[in-house]
């Protein structure tokens, strides 16, 4: 299994507990999150003082809504015993609050976690589930199967932009038409199909219209995720 992690968390012993347990940890310089299991699936990792300290200066909230702009799927990784909310807030309610709040209001998912090594084997676990048994993930731009009909291969090429997965894909193609006509599309008219928004609009015209520069390319350590 192949993750990609953020380079802030090169001083964590996160990225080496991976290793260990036979994962392989490409770093990059992320936008959004920590971790990266698939191109549908991103990470936010916290430890019980960086979660307090991002819900007091609203950090928390920006990292998920971002997330959940670039992944279908969200995860919160909280690392750490759970009582250390109560020792270390000085109103533990409302920490408890902002995640009661992250989970009514976004798409996110809690996993707690006691510690690194833990978090590696979840992690691990997780990318396996997503990488083979669901086979979600792999290369941005797959390549076509043999025998692999023409509108399979349209949905894989439109899947691979950034943040759009095979429901939305699928969305897109059937507003469009053709792929064509969607990498054709303005701003505003892929911010208006359901769902898309502007910030994503906004992701895959960039992706699009931006000249290509190997070093600058994050999602180029993502096409070796199987």
């Amino acid at each position: 299994m192949r993750i990609v992690v953020d380079e802030r968390e090169k001083s964590s012993d996160l990225p080496n507990f991976i290793r260990e347990l036979g994962g392989r940890v490409d770093f990059a310089q992320l936008e959004v999150g920590d971790y990266i299991l698939s191109n549908e699936c991103g990470i936010e990792r916290k430890s019980i003082k960086d979660l307090i300290r991002s819900v007091y200066d609203g950090r928390l909230f920006d990292q998920i809504f971002r997330l959940q702009e670039e992944f279908d799927m969200v995860f919160l990784l909280i690392e750490g015993d759970l009582k250390e909310i109560e020792e270390y807030s000085e109103n533990p309610k409302a920490i408890y609050g902002a995640l009661i709040s992250l989970l009514l209001n976004t798409k996110v998912r809690l996993i707690p976690s006691p510690n690194p090594l833990v978090s590696a084997q979840l992690i691990l676990t997780l990318a396996e589930h997503l990488q083979r048994k669901r086979g979600v993930g792999g290369p941005l731009i797959r390549k076509g199967k043999k025998g692999e009909n023409l509108y399979q291969q349209q949905l894989n090429l439109i899947s691979s932009l950034p943040g759009v997965g095979e429901r939305l894909a699928k969305r897109l193609l059937e507003v469009f038409g053709t792929p064509k006509r969607i990498f054709n599309a303005s701003l505003a008219e892929l911010a208006r199909v359901k769902g898309f928004g502007y910030a994503r609009a906004e992701k895959v015209l960039r992706t699009l219209e931006t000249r290509y520069k190997k070093e600058e390319v994050i999602q180029k350590r993502l096409e070796d995720l199987e």
